[in-house]
């Protein structure tokens, strides 16, 4: 079996994938590849394939073309965009924990907590920020490990309930 990266649409550099035991002419023949869409066969990803950066071609083909769209030779992914894509992902959990900071801000103020209140100013700022990154320090799949910025993972709740409370 062998994976064949076309592009299915000729008017975008939009990149598809399909595994299969026949040849690329074949599946041109059948109509499951376009005719006159660019095509190259790589073989298909294993379990005890080890780079990243070839297995991340396979798993993020929305994110890569070919270098050369008359003879291509290599897919190229654009870890820029894929950072970009996991970033505007993170937003709506990033939100959400902003908008818990706000809750306990005015639990805080509420109970005349004035150094809590400037610790949860503090977290709802480095929060804000963290997920503004350099695009261009994304060039290779190890670049992507541990994209989920640690501030994330904090439980505000428990950071802050107990102080606010006592």
């Amino acid at each position: 079996m062998t994976t064949i990266f076309y592009n299915y649409d000729k008017s975008t550099t939009k990149l598809a994938t399909i595994i299969s035991d026949k040849t690329p002419d074949e599946l041109v023949e059948m109509d499951i590849i376009p005719k006159g869409a660019a095509y190259l066969s790589v073989p298909d990803i294993t379990d005890d394939m080890t780079d990243e950066d070839e297995r991340i071609k396979y798993n993020e083909v929305l994110f890569c073309s070919f270098d050369d769209y008359t003879n291509p030779t290599k897919i190229v992914v654009d870890y820029e965009s894929i950072m970009a894509s996991l970033m505007e992902d993170l937003e709506p959990l990033r939100d959400n924990l902003v908008v818990n900071l706000d809750y306990l801000k005015t639990k805080a103020l509420a109970n005349s907590k004035a150094t809590i209140v400037s610790e949860i100013d503090a977290d709802i700022a480095a929060l804000k920020a963290c997920l503004t990154v350099n695009l261009s320090n994304y060039k290779k799949a190890s670049d992507l490990k541990d994209y989920v910025p640690d501030i994330m993972a904090v439980d505000y709740n428990l950071k802050y309930e107990e102080k606010i409370n006592a």
